[in-house]
C-alpha cells in the first residue's frame, strides 16, 4: 500500500504484517498522485515520478522542473501520464522518461484571459478523461477539453463559472463530466 502525506510517500507491505511504513521518498512539495485498479503514479517533485504496479515500484526521472499539480494516467501499456502545472501548461510522459510540452494546450482559444483574481497564475488543477475526451480544469479560467489524445484543445463553456476547482468524470458514465467551480457544481 502506499501511503501519501504532504511531504512523503511511504510504502506499507501489508503482505509481510510490516507495522511501520517505509518512507519512499520525501520532498518539500506535496506528492501528486493518480491512480487506476492496477496503478499508481506519485509526482514526488524534483521531475521524478513512483510507479506502482502490484507489488513493483519503479522511478521515472524527468526533466521536468515546473510545479506539478495534477496528474493523469492516460495509458498504462505503455505508460503514458499527462500533467499539468503552475503556470498552467500540460505535459506528456512516457514511460521511458521523455516529457513532451502539449502546444496545443498553449494555443487554445481563451488561454490569454486565464489569471487569478489576485494576479497569480492560472494552473491546471486537474484532469479527467473517458476514452474520447480528455478534460482539463484551469484555475482559473474554466475547462477545456481534447478529442485527440491532447494534441488539440477546445473551451468548455456552457455557463460553466470560470473559476473551476476541479472536473471529473462519473465512473459508471464517463461520458458525465462534474466541475466543481466557486459557483456550484455543473
Amino acid at each position: 500500500m502506499l501511503i501519501a502525506t504532504d511531504q512523503q510517500v511511504l510504502l506499507l507491505n501489508t503482505k509481510e504484517n510490516d507495522v511501520v511504513p517505509a518512507p519512499l521518498v520525501s520532498s518539500d512539495t506535496a506528492p501528486v498522485i493518480d491512480m487506476t485498479a492496477s496503478l499508481v503514479a506519485a509526482w514526488v517533485g524534483g521531475g521524478d515520478v513512483v510507479v506502482g504496479r502490484g507489488q513493483e515500484l519503479g522511478r521515472l526521472h524527468t526533466d521536468l522542473e515546473e510545479k506539478v499539480t495534477c496528474v493523469r494516467i492516460l495509458c498504462e501499456e505503455p505508460l503514458v501520464l499527462l500533467v499539468g502545472t503552475e503556470p498552467a501548461h500540460l505535459y506528456r510522459i512516457t514511460g521511458d522518461g521523455l516529457v513532451e510540452p502539449l502546444e496545443g494546450f498553449d494555443r487554445v482559444e481563451g488561454r490569454a484571459e486565464w489569471g487569478t483574481p489576485w494576479g497569480g497564475p492560472a494552473c491546471v488543477r486537474s484532469i479527467a478523461d473517458h476514452g474520447k475526451w480528455i478534460y482539463a480544469d484551469i484555475h482559473v479560467g474554466s475547462i477545456v477539453r481534447s478529442a485527440d489524445g491532447g494534441n488539440t484543445w477546445e473551451p468548455v463553456g456552457n455557463g460553466i463559472h470560470p473559476d473551476v476547482h476541479q472536473v471529473v468524470t462519473h465512473p459508471a458514465e464517463p461520458e458525465r463530466v462534474y466541475a466543481n467551480t466557486a459557483d456550484g457544481v455543473f
